[in-house]
C-alpha cells in the first residue's frame, strides 16, 4: 500500500523517533509521500533550588545528630534560597532532534507544531491535511498509569479517521 501523506506524531520519545524512523523508511519506497512531522507543545518549566540553606548536618540524606554553627552574616536581612528554571519538552529541543535524525538521510520534511491535548490534536490535524496515515510510537505508560489514563497512541487508533501504524 502507498501513501501520500504521512503525519508522523513526535514528542521526541524513543517511541516517536521510532515511528519517525518508520516514517523515512515509507518515504524511501515511495518518494512522492508527503510526510509531516506533528509536535504538540507540551512545553512546561519546571524550578528547582540551586541551594539549600538548612542548617542541619546530613550525610547520604539522613541526619546526624549534632548541628552545624552557622558563620554569622554581617547584614540583619536573610538572603533567598536561589532558583532556576528548566524547560521540559522543548518544542526546539524536539524538532532538532528529528532534524538529525532525518538529515542522516537527507531528507527535509514539514514540521508543525500544534496545540492542545496530544491525541486530539494529532486527529484533528491529520482529518484536515487529509492524511492517509498517521505514524505514532508505543507508549511507555504501564499498569495502573495506562488503565486509568489509557495512552496517547490508543486514543489516536480511535479517534483517527485515518489509517494508524503504532511503531515499536
Amino acid at each position: 500500500m502507498i501513501f501520500n501523506k504521512i503525519i508522523v506524531a513526535y514528542d521526541d520519545s524513543e517511541g516517536s523517533k521510532h515511528a519517525l524512523e518508520k516514517g523515512i523508511d515509507f518515504l524511501k519506497m515511495a518518494p512522492h509521500t508527503e510526510i509531516i512531522l506533528a509536535h504538540v507543545d507540551e512545553e512546561k518549566t519546571e524550578n528547582a533550588h540551586v541551594a539549600s540553606h538548612d542548617p542541619q548536618l546530613r550525610a547520604n540524606q539522613n541526619m546526624i545528630e549534632g548541628m552545624q554553627i552557622q558563620p554569622l552574616s554581617i547584614s540583619d536581612h536573610e538572603q533567598p534560597a536561589s532558583s532556576h528554571s528548566r524547560i521540559i519538552n522543548s518544542v526546539d529541543e524536539a524538532i532538532s532532534h528529528a532534524k538529525q535524525i532525518a538529515g542522516k538521510y537527507n531528507i527535509d520534511l514539514k514540521y508543525e507544531v500544534l496545540t492542545g491535548k496530544p491525541a486530539d490534536a494529532i486527529c484533528q490535524f491529520a482529518k484536515a491535511e487529509s492524511s492517509d496515515l498517521i505514524i505514532v510510537g508505543s507508549t511507555s505508560n504501564h499498569g495502573i498509569k495506562r488503565m486509568f489514563l489509557g495512552s496517547t497512541s490508543e486514543r489516536i487508533t480511535k479517534e483517527a479517521t485515518c489509517n494508524v501504524l503504532i511503531a515499536k
